[in-house]
């Protein structure tokens, strides 16, 4: 339901709106975890899967929607509808309609 707005680049999206820091660090990105409190970067984005999970609170993987709708505490089809706006991206409300 998600597709165009998981496609966009996790690291790319979240450091230009969100204002994220990602360091390259052991062949991964790595960024401080917004969802505890977090003095090294414990977060980290697996490109392979795009998605991200923290290491240290435990934080499953997350696909972009699912990130952003839990950091700014929103749902994720109004998270999937931000990142397709700010993207510039078709975000189809009702992707199944008259199918």
């Amino acid at each position: 339901m998600f597709e165009a707005a998981n496609s966009v680049d996790f690291v790319a999206y979240t450091t230009a709106f969100h204002n994220f820091e990602w360091k390259k660090q052991g062949g991964g990105q790595w960024t401080l975890c917004p969802f505890h409190s977090d003095s090294t970067p414990s977060f980290s984005f697996d490109r392979k899967r795009n998605k991200g999970k923290c290491f240290t609170c435990s934080t499953p993987l997350l696909s972009l929607v699912d990130f952003i709708a839990r950091h700014l505490q929103i749902e994720p089809a109004t998270a999937a509808k931000l990142i397709c706006e700010d993207m510039g991206l078709q975000y189809d409300e009702n992707p199944n309609q008259g199918r």
